[in-house]
């Protein structure tokens, strides 16, 4: 993802998985940061909308 996010830094879909990852690691700063940045770009994703 990180490789990804370097290529397409605002690709909802990484943004939102790399999200929820730093959640299941207890990142919370950075889950939140990546989070907001994919709803910025996708204001109705409904994946990070759940988080």
């Amino acid at each position: 993802l990180n490789k990804s996010l370097k290529v397409q830094p605002y690709n909802p879909t990484a943004l939102t998985f790399r999200g929820f990852i730093y959640l299941n690691q207890s990142k919370y700063d950075e889950s939140l940061e990546d989070l907001n940045k994919s709803l910025k770009v996708q204001p109705y994703n409904p994946t990070a909308l759940t988080f």
